[in-house]
């Protein structure tokens, strides 16, 4: 059958902004070793740069999904757009590093979100079946892309240019390239006057439609936080994020500063480079088999990739443990919102899956900056990545618990 064109589009906009918010997202490592050689500062004070960052971006998709349809797609993405180019250029007059928690932790945190949760919950609303599945991991695949692309071109131009002037170049690029995909999602979704309200909002300013949907629906936003299951769920991805991010921030530093590795910042691109090509060649999988079932191979599968990581010395052996991490990364981003559609419903998944980046959000933040802490007393990765390998394999008995609480209330709606 036959892809509409409107579909295509629509996947390719998807698609281009996952991977340049992602790509910035997890390209803090490139950063991060730049900070770390030029200021002296702890790698626990830099390294909280980063997970506060991730842990702005997570709290901010509670909001976000819950108000994304209320405010609209295309203003939503606008706004987050103009804070995200403004977050680049105030990162490159920034003071001092403590400048950095304001306008690379606080405002690029918030810009992400504004980006990534529209750009997601447009393909719940306007796809259905196996090509929601296709479209999603395709779209997915951007984490790849940009994590091969971003990382790369961040390395050279700190190279050339230093990392002031690589942020007023990232602000430029991301100004052209979201536009593009801001244009793109317009033009899928034009059609339908119910679909068109969705997109562009209503006529409300926006700061009165966020206002009065907090006030109207502010009970209904943290009404999932009752359900043991959606609770279990939220302790599940808060272990996994706990070990999760950390390779994202400290493996630049542990492969060239600690192993010797002076290829580590392309190793981040490679890293890319695999996450994109699981994602495409991995995809297809919750068409066969429950994206819980992905999900816990997945954990499994990086677990063991991070306690592996201290005995990784030479090159080819951090270059294996970048392109295995890569690939289970790669199909996670994909499987983890089909998983709360799998428990709850698609139509629920905007506003679950917002929710659910609160223990996400407190997992990054709480992670890589442990890490860095024990680095920092130790002068060791060594017990930093066996802690958080063994932390993240706690969320596999937690979503075995809610698949089996699903499937019995499900049978039990059965038989009534």
């Amino acid at each position: 059958m036959a892809v509409r064109c409107e579909v295509q589009i629509l996947v390719l906009a998807s698609f281009m902004v996952k991977a340049t918010c992602l790509g910035l997202k997890f390209s803090f490592g490139q950063l991060f070793a730049a900070l770390k050689s030029q200021t002296g500062e702890s790698a626990g004070t830099l390294a909280l740069i980063g997970s506060s960052r991730d842990f702005v971006f997570h709290l901010s998709n509670i909001i976000a999904g819950f108000a994304v349809r209320k405010l609209g797609y295309l203003r939503m993405m606008s706004a987050g757009l103009l804070s995200l180019v403004a977050s680049l250029l105030l990162d490159s007059i920034a003071p001092g590093t403590r400048w950095l928690f304001i306008s690379y932790s606080l405002l690029s945190g918030i810009s992400l979100s504004m980006l990534i949760t529209p750009a997601v919950a447009v393909l719940y609303e306007h796809l259905k079946g196996n090509q929601l599945t296709i479209a999603v991991h395709l779209a997915s695949s951007g984490l790849g892309a940009g994590g091969l692309f971003v990382n790369a071109a961040m390395h050279y131009s700190q190279m050339e240019f230093g990392w002031r002037a690589t942020q007023k170049l990232s602000a430029g690029a991301c100004a052209f390239v979201l536009a593009f995909a801001l244009l793109g999602l317009w033009w899928a979704t034009r059609g339908g006057a119910r679909s068109a309200s969705r997109v562009a909002g209503s006529g409300a300013p926006l700061k009165r439609s966020l206002s009065s949907a907090l006030k109207e629906h502010g009970q209904d936003l943290v009404h999932p936080f009752s359900e043991l299951n959606f609770v279990l769920l939220c302790a599940a991805y808060f272990f996994f994020f706990c070990g999760f991010t950390v390779p994202y921030t400290h493996l630049v530093f542990y492969a060239r500063d600690v192993q010797g590795y002076q290829d580590a910042p392309t190793m981040m691109a490679r890293m890319g480079a695999a996450s994109m090509l699981g994602s495409v060649a991995c995809g297809f999988l919750p068409s066969f088999c429950r994206a819980s079932a992905v999900l816990m191979l997945v954990i499994a599968g990086l677990s063991v990739a991070i306690i592996c990581l201290p005995y990784c010395h030479d090159a080819m052996e951090l270059e294996a443990f970048a392109r295995l991490f890569g690939t289970f990364a790669g199909i996670r981003l994909g499987v983890q919102s089909l998983v709360v559609a799998e428990f709850f419903g698609g139509e629920r998944l905007p506003h679950l899956y917002g929710l659910a980046n609160l223990p996400m959000s407190l997992g990054s933040l709480v992670g890589p900056a442990v890490v860095g802490a024990i680095y920092d007393a130790t002068g060791s990765y060594t017990l930093a990545f066996w802690g958080a390998g063994v932390q993240m394999l706690v969320a596999i008995p937690l979503l075995i618990l809610v698949r089996c609480r699903s499937g019995s209330a499900r049978v039990a709606v059965a038989v009534k």
